[in-house]
């Protein structure tokens, strides 16, 4: 397998690089390399730029330049003793045998106990960290995963599983980061590949952030168009809020479940509400992307994870309050608070609050309790529609 190329060749620098002229070598890149640049969206050229993002989060930070050069240094060492450790050619003793021709000795015919126990761990450790993935126990998969990277630095399987974790914790510099590791440990892996491509596309208007001066100089983008679109938006939400306050008259109800006599009128507004909020809230990137906290990647075994997300979005079609005590209980299993989920469902019962208090026809209980079976679904339409406008403005 080929030497997975070191940060310092990605950007085309010495080890010995001082800080300032590696911050000047990764703008040029940028600046040269950036997809949107280049014109060029292909997997290898999103690939190449978040190595190259990488090599710069890694080689700009002391601690973490000092930390990785003491990792090549021992993979550099690890590697010579197996040379040193050859028998030299020389004059054959009295008495010495050697191995008859194509024959191999113990140790080259099988690994040896010490060899082989190492590895049976890791697979151990690393297979009982996908399943504790799938089961959404992220800080137990994360400590197995650890455990793995101690017994081997460069198991590209372990870097995976780092991967998904961090992808499902919401830190996206870190998951690239993992996935970069991963791919260039096992480049003809192509689960990890497309994972590390998918992150990288989401990841271009993030890093074109530090490139954020020339954009504006250039004026590609207006700074006050997102705030201009969203206030007007938020406005359009209110004011639909309130058009539920004013049924019209003789207007035709419907009834489902335990809810009756609300009028189509209503369900039109606080449909159109919440469609038209969820799309705001993903558009402005006040919440990550639906598939990054709703859908769950699979394990690098190949087991398929339980969306939970979709599951959330079933029982909230039934009963809203039931899909909150769902989520809560989820995310202290997982030890984790996904802040995109806790925004929508706090807009949603802000928005349930305020048909509550707008709706007129005296349905008012009935729509505390059960508007959120209607809004909260249709906020994640929004959400996975605002998604394909996201970074616009």
């Amino acid at each position: 397998m080929p030497k997975p190329r070191s940060h310092y060749d990605v950007l085309g620098i010495k080890k010995e690089t001082a800080p300032e002229e590696v911050k000047s070598r990764y703008r040029e890149m940028a600046r040269t390399y950036h997809p949107d640049v280049r014109k060029d969206h292909s997997p290898e050229a999103n690939r190449f730029f978040s190595e190259i993002i990488e090599a710069y989060r890694v080689l700009s930070d002391p601690l973490r330049r000092s930390e990785y050069d003491r990792q090549l240094d021992a993979e550099a060492a690890a590697s010579r003793p197996a040379e040193q450790s050859r028998p030299q050619d020389g004059p054959r003793t009295e008495g010495a045998t050697s191995p008859r021709a194509g024959s191999a000795g113990p140790s080259a015919r099988r690994p040896t106990y010490r060899q082989a126990r190492p590895a049976a761990d890791i697979n151990k450790l690393l297979s009982d960290a996908e399943m504790s993935f799938i089961r959404g126990r992220l800080k137990e998969a994360e400590s197995l995963a650890h455990q793995a990277l101690r017994l081997d630095r460069r198991n590209a399987r372990a870097y995976g599983v780092m991967g998904d974790i961090h992808r499902a914790l919401g830190q996206i510099d870190q998951a690239v980061s993992d996935y970069t590791y991963a791919v260039q440990l096992d480049p003809h892996n192509l689960d990890y590949q497309r994972k590390l491509d998918r992150l990288a596309q989401k990841n271009r208007y993030r890093a074109s952030n530090s490139t954020s001066s020339e954009r504006n100089l250039t004026g590609e983008r207006e700074p006050g168009l997102g705030l201009v679109i969203n206030s007007v938006g938020w406005a359009v939400v209110f004011a639909l809020v309130l058009l539920t306050a004013r049924p019209s008259q003789n207007a035709p109800t419907f009834s489902f479940g335990p809810a009756h006599g609300w009028t189509y009128q209503f369900l039109g507004m606080a449909i159109a509400a919440s469609l038209i909020a969820g799309f705001l809230l993903a558009s402005g990137r006040f919440v990550r992307p639906l598939d990054d906290v709703l859908v769950f990647s699979s394990g690098g075994s190949g087991a398929m994870a339980v969306p939970a997300g979709l599951a959330l979005i079933v029982i909230s079609v039934v009963l809203f309050y039931a899909a909150l005590v769902v989520f809560i209980l989820i995310s202290v299993a997982q030890q984790h608070f996904s802040r995109s989920l806790s925004t929508v469902f706090s807009i949603a019962f802000i928005l349930v609050l305020g048909l509550t208090i707008a709706y007129s026809p005296g349905n008012e209980q009935e729509v505390l309790v059960w508007g959120g079976n209607i809004v909260f679904p249709s906020m994640i339409v929004g959400w996975f529609l605002g998604d394909f406008f996201r970074g616009w403005w």
